[in-house]
């Protein structure tokens, strides 16, 4: 929330009801009245809406319906407020059925990232990260368009900051003072430009 009210562009989304209802039951009043403002003002989206980000592959339709209905009402009765963007970046496997109940939720999209290894190979090859799934289930279409993200939900390559984590790309840090100390180098321009190569080589 604090960088929302240092950065009018910034925007936040979030997925999974239950950890924030807990953070809102629990939020100082004038903290409540700002999260209201930006979830008024689009600055403060929610995905999914769900109580938890429900696996789909082998959760019985009864339990995928209840946390929806759990985490839409409390949305519905706090900020009147209904997501129309699916939000499954975590779970294992797809399903039919599951596409099914979220078109009949009122979903419009759905956002995803783990799909078989061949399948995502073969959309990177023909960029077809985005395309409409319509099962036909009960005789009708169920059609909703759906957005495969390339990378599962990880930052770019190079662009990991976490001082803990250790791998084998470079994450050189971003450094803009003009009064850097021990011979380092300004990199705002070169960093931002490897930045804008980055999602234009993914476009």
């Amino acid at each position: 929330m604090s960088e929302l009210a240092i950065d009018p562009d910034k925007k936040f989304v979030i997925g999974e009801m239950a950890y924030f209802k807990l953070y809102y039951d629990h939020a100082v009043d004038h903290l409540r009245q700002l999260i209201r403002e930006y979830m008024e003002a689009g600055r403060l989206e929610v995905a999914g809406g769900g109580w938890v980000m429900p696996d789909e592959a082998v959760t019985y339709f009864d339990d995928l319906i209840d946390q929806c209905m759990l985490g839409h009402e409390f949305l519905r009765k706090t900020f009147n407020k209904r997501p129309i963007t699916a939000w499954q970046l975590d779970n294992f496997g797809f399903s039919a059925g599951a596409l099914q109940l979220f078109y009949e939720m009122g979903f419009k999209v759905l956002y995803g990232s783990r799909v078989d290894y061949e399948d995502k190979a073969a959309r990177h090859r023909r960029n077809a990260y985005e395309f409409i799934w319509a099962p036909k289930l009960k005789g009708r279409d169920t059609p909703m368009m759906m957005h495969i993200l390339h990378n599962y939900y990880m930052q770019p390559s190079g662009y990991w900051f976490d001082m803990n984590v250790k791998d084998s790309n470079n994450h050189e840090p971003i450094r803009d003072s003009q009064h850097l100390m021990g011979g380092l180098q300004n990199n705002l321009q070169e960093r931002a430009e490897h930045l804008v190569g980055y999602f234009r080589n993914e476009a």
